[in-house]
């Protein structure tokens, strides 16, 4: 099964709807996209759309993209339309920086290792900054045929990202380790 595949599995799962993760910093990269001039925004990993929904709303350009063609929220298809495109994040149909700036929350660790480089590459060839969360633990899910996904592949350091990411090209502003904090 590719990723495509094994994700358009995983958002058949009723459970992994309930919870967007992006939701617990909306606020906080909205304000701080505001303040910095942002308009133009990329929801790297969109799922359900929520994010996407939240930023609309506060005013910004947004692109939502995910891999997974199921990933949107049945009730919020109507108000994504025209902004959602289907896409891996290490495979990006977009043009060079045509994004200010990218909001990605627990997205980069569904990515598989291999592809890891190329898709932080990527990242910056499309935008020049980027927000990202990066969830550090082991994750598998259970599809209601009993079939067990495996869905954190890229389950690193903190230290481990930031070098990945320098080697991508990227500065980073800020890091935090929530577990330590």
């Amino acid at each position: 099964m590719d990723e495509k595949e094994k994700y358009e599995r995983y958002w058949e799962i009723p459970s992994e709807r309930k919870v967007s993760p992006g939701m617990r910093t909306i606020e906080e990269f909205s304000a701080e996209a505001r303040e910095r001039g942002f308009a133009k925004i990329l929801d790297l990993g969109c799922g359900q759309g929520k994010t996407t929904v939240h930023l609309l709303d506060d005013g910004f350009d947004v692109i939502a993209t995910d891999i997974a063609r199921n990933c949107l929220n049945d009730d919020l298809q109507s108000t994504l339309y025209g902004c959602f495109v289907p896409a891996p994040a290490w495979d990006l149909p977009f043009d060079d920086d045509c994004f200010d700036c990218i909001f990605s929350c627990d997205v980069l660790e569904h990515i598989p290792l291999e592809l890891v480089h190329d898709t932080l590459v990527e990242l910056a060839r499309v935008a020049p900054v980027a927000y990202l969360e990066i969830a550090s633990f082991d994750r598998h899910v259970t599809h209601t045929s009993g079939e067990h996904l495996h869905v954190h592949l890229a389950v690193q350091s903190i230290d481990w990202w930031r070098a990945e990411l320098e080697k991508a090209g990227w500065v980073i502003e800020k890091a935090y380790d929530r577990k330590a904090s």
